[in-house]
């Protein structure tokens, strides 16, 4: 997730789970989220 910008998966999850902030469960909200910003993206550009 946070590779891009030279954080390794070990880091960005010790980081978050100071925080409280489970990992796994934020990746999976935020594919959620994008696949239900893909679903209203659809709707409102309906393939023609």
């Amino acid at each position: 997730m946070l590779g891009l910008i030279g954080f390794t998966d070990s880091e960005v999850r010790h980081a978050l789970k100071r925080q409280g902030i489970d990992y796994d469960e934020l990746q999976a909200a935020l594919a959620e989220r994008t696949a239900t910003n893909d679903r209203i993206a659809a709707a409102l550009n309906p393939v023609k």
